[in-house]
């Protein structure tokens, strides 16, 4: 059932990394495929950490692969997922030192599991470059580098990024109906996220917490009234944006989720998730509340005239 392969192919993992070579993914995927199928129908996604491997995995692939692999995956569902990073091909993040369009980008990363890295802009000169060597479509960010790719525009890399990794619904039906929650979420976020650029934002703050109340958070509450997650009975980006937003808005608004039981059921069941607990503590690389700091940067870098 599994393909003995020659000792030297195999490289061995960083212990402490996410990653495995190109030349070990290829070269194990038959096997892996194989026994994660046996697993499914044994085990059901067993739990493998790196203090705890259990000897079936260990076993399979010292006899059939010639090697000794030592590993580190949150579950084997994350191989089935193809959430592994081919080394020297680690996500790159090129945004400001804040929250931002890039914020979405950060947690459905991390509710993936996909570590990253941040190139920050802190200057004019730094965009300008990015310019100049193409890497800007359109001359915007965020950007993120990933698979061999240069993605830019926020809801491309969202849906290229729920895709990859399992996270927009199972056909057509299921994607439209994350996109429409994932947009009307963007759309809410959004005003918030333009609050640091405005003079006097105590108007736009109103007018925020009455859309939020009126439009947004009464469709999310009818749908989160019996199902667990918004679309398909499974995680989705509709689902990560949410948590999200609920998140911002409590920090302008506090109690707004008062009149929303579904909506406050919801947040505190996601953030129970290990990945999203581990973000939302201090020193992660969750951005604060954008303050001055943040606003004068983009309209440095931009030139923009307020």
């Amino acid at each position: 059932m599994f393909p003995r392969l020659h000792p030297q192919v195999v490289q061995p993992l960083d212990f402490n990394r996410r990653y495995i070579t190109a030349e070990l993914l290829f070269a194990l995927l038959p096997s892996l495929q194989s026994l994660l199928h046996e697993c499914r129908k044994v085990r059901r996604y067993p739990s493998f950490t790196s203090s705890s491997i259990t000897s079936i995995f260990i076993q399979q692939l010292i006899f059939h692969c010639d090697c000794i692999v030592v590993c580190r995956f949150t579950d084997l569902s994350v191989l089935e997922k193809k959430k592994l990073t081919i080394m020297g091909e680690r996500v790159v993040l090129h945004y400001f030192n804040g929250r931002g369009k890039m914020e979405s980008i950060r947690w459905l990363l991390t509710v993936a599991e996909v570590e990253f890295d941040e190139k920050l802009l802190d200057t004019r000169e730094e965009y300008l470059k990015l310019v100049n060597d193409g890497k800007l479509m359109f001359q915007q960010v965020p950007l993120v580098e990933i698979d061999g790719m240069r993605l830019v525009q926020t809801k491309a890399i969202l849906n290229y990024l729920a895709e990859k990794f399992n996270m927009h619904g199972k056909d057509l039906k299921d994607r439209v109906m994350i996109n429409m929650y994932s947009e009307g979420l963007m759309d809410l976020m959004e005003m918030i996220m333009v609050l640091p650029f405005n003079p006097d934002p105590t108007a736009k703050l109103e007018e925020i917490e009455k859309k939020a109340k009126e439009r947004y958070l009464p469709v999310y509450e009818k749908a989160l009234t019996g199902p667990v997650y918004l679309v398909g009975g499974k995680l989705s980006l509709a689902d990560v944006l949410l948590v999200e937003c609920t998140l911002m808005l409590e920090e302008k608004f506090a109690g707004i989720l008062k009149e929303f039981s579904a909506v406050k059921s919801f947040q505190g069941r996601m953030i129970q998730i290990p990945a999203i607990n581990r973000f939302l503590q201090p020193g992660s690389k969750r951005k604060p509340p954008p303050g001055e700091n943040y606003a004068k940067a983009v309209v440095e870098v931009f030139q923009i005239k307020i």
